[in-house]
């Protein structure tokens, strides 16, 4: 037979055991979440590697193109300052004419050629900026991975031995509860639509706390006095107050009088 008999005593132990299921859930909750958190944190890590290396592949192309650019000039200035030497030593006038095309020419090749050195060199500036950010995010989120990692593995410890210690005090508590009450409690705590989940609900006057729904002020009256049980009709809860909690204030107590009358 159930331990637990009077509603003031299944009050108490439902209060007791809705407080171990709900930091149960929230250590659940964190034995789900911060591993997905360190594999989201470990697939940026390993985008930013990623990126790291493709910025690394291109910087080198950049760097191979702004180089051919800058030999391109380099040999267009060296056949311009040729040119420009010649013209000295030259008699006609169709040579001389010839050759200050050919020097206006190789003036315009150098001027397209200077430009597409300095595009190169400042497309090579920008990629080693975005390479050296990559390292940086690399650097940064190596460290930070390994200390949320090791940090995990000791919480993870000490969460895991004290949800085995709940389990442990929650065994009982459930247990002793008669079948009609367990079964209520259930219902409440697997509602989808309210979080944190919960298997009881409060009055705040005669509205649920939980899903703000009107209560009826003789079920609340018949709950604070632990006369019975009642769950409420919308989010399912059982209506429980906590019997070692001070009493309700004066006006609380007028507002749900008032209600009833």
């Amino acid at each position: 037979m159930p331990a637990v008999s009077t509603v003031e005593d299944i009050c108490r132990s439902l209060v007791a055991l809705d407080r171990i299921d709900h930091e149960v859930w929230a250590i659940d909750g964190e034995l789900r979440d911060e591993p997905q958190a360190i594999t989201a944190d470990a697939d940026t890590l390993a985008a930013h590697k990623a990126e790291h290396a493709r910025l690394e592949t291109t910087l080198k192309a950049a760097r191979s193109e702004a180089g051919a650019f800058e030999r391109e000039l380099a040999n267009i200035e060296t056949r311009r300052t040729r040119a420009q030497n010649r013209i000295a030593n030259l008699v006609t006038a169709e040579q001389i004419a010839a050759t200050e095309r050919e020097i206006a020419n190789l003036g315009e090749q150098a001027d397209e050629a200077e430009l597409s050195a300095l595009e190169g060199m400042e497309s090579v500036e920008k990629i080693t900026w975005s390479r050296d950010t990559e390292v940086t995010a690399i650097a940064t989120g190596e460290v930070a991975l390994a200390v949320r990692r090791e940090a995990w593995n000791g919480r993870k410890a000490e969460i895991e031995t004290r949800r085995s210690v709940l389990e442990t005090e929650r065994e009982p508590l459930f247990g002793d509860l008669r079948g009609d009450v367990a079964r209520r409690y259930k219902v409440g705590w697997n509602m989808p639509f309210y979080k944190p989940p919960s298997g009881l609900t409060g009055a705040d006057g005669i509205m649920c706390t939980t899903c703000r729904t009107t209560l009826s002020p003789k079920w609340v009256q018949e709950c604070r006095r632990f006369d019975t049980l009642h769950a409420c009709d919308s989010c399912k809860r059982i209506l429980c107050f906590d019997p070692d909690a001070p009493p309700p204030v004066q006006a609380e107590v007028e507002a749900e009088v008032h209600a009833d009358g």
